[in-house]
This record gives C-alpha cells, structure tokens and sequence, in this order.
C-alpha cells in the first residue's frame, strides 16, 4: 500500500512525503529532527514534481519511484488504485485523486466538508483512530 500525505499547495507524493516536506518547509531535515526517514521506503519532494498539487504530478512521482524500487527488489508493480494518499487539504486530495489513488482526508487543517468536496473516500478527525487493520478494512479493493 502506498500512503502519502501533504500540506496543501506543495507537491508531495506517495511514502511519506509530508515528514520531508514540512521539515524542510521548516528549514530541517526530516531525518535529523523527527527521525522519520528510516520508515519510509521512497520520499518525493517538491524538486521531484514540476508543477504544484492539485495536478497528480507528486503522486504519480512518487510511485513510480516506489515502483522503481519494487522492480529492483522482484517484486510486482504496484497499481495506482492500490495506493491510499493520507492528506489534509483539497488540493491534495484533488491531486491524489487524479493520480487514481483512494484517499484519507484529515481535518488538520480544513473541514470535514471540505475534504469531501474534494473528492476524499474517508475523511478522520485524526491518524490516531487508524491502524493498518482499520485501513485494510475500509480500502480494499473489491
């Protein structure tokens, strides 16, 4: 499963992309202050993708890198539609949306009604409800 997550207006993409991109919005490294580099597999920043959210540029960025390395490691190709986009915005989930992946909206920072509008499949007031079982539950593919 892919999982990207963003915040609004910047490009990002799929595993991970918001610990990268808010910390250097901040000026740091994600992996030096948070120590989140280690549990992602691919990072995607706005160097990665020519144009701003919400085109799917970033998403699709993204997997293809996680592609990349799925096919350097034997293992299948993964499917736009089998990847879930974590965002917080509109223009994300347009993005992701676009890109032809399922997508968690969280009300960081914008309404319920917001992210639906926008097209989310789910919308959570917050991450900490979630686990992978709840997550597998909800999107798989039918």
């Amino acid at each position: 499963m892919c999982s990207a997550a963003s915040q609004g207006g910047h490009p990002s993409g799929a595993d991970g992309v918001t610990a990268q991109q808010m910390a250097e919005d901040r000026g740091g490294d994600p992996g030096a202050r948070a120590n989140l580099t280690p549990l992602f597999s691919v990072i995607v920043t706005a160097e990665d993708a020519s144009v701003c959210k919400p085109a799917p540029d970033c998403y699709l960025a993204g997997l293809t890198k996680l592609n990349d390395r799925r096919q350097h490691e034997r293992e299948l190709p993964l499917l736009a539609s089998e990847c879930l986009a974590i965002e917080d915005s509109p223009p994300g989930i347009q993005s992701a949306r676009a890109a032809g992946m399922r997508t968690l909206g969280v009300t960081n920072t914008v309404s319920e009604e917001a992210l639906r509008a926008a097209g989310a499949d789910v919308v959570t007031r917050s991450l900490a409800d979630w686990n992978v079982d709840a997550v597998k539950l909800v999107f798989r593919q039918d």
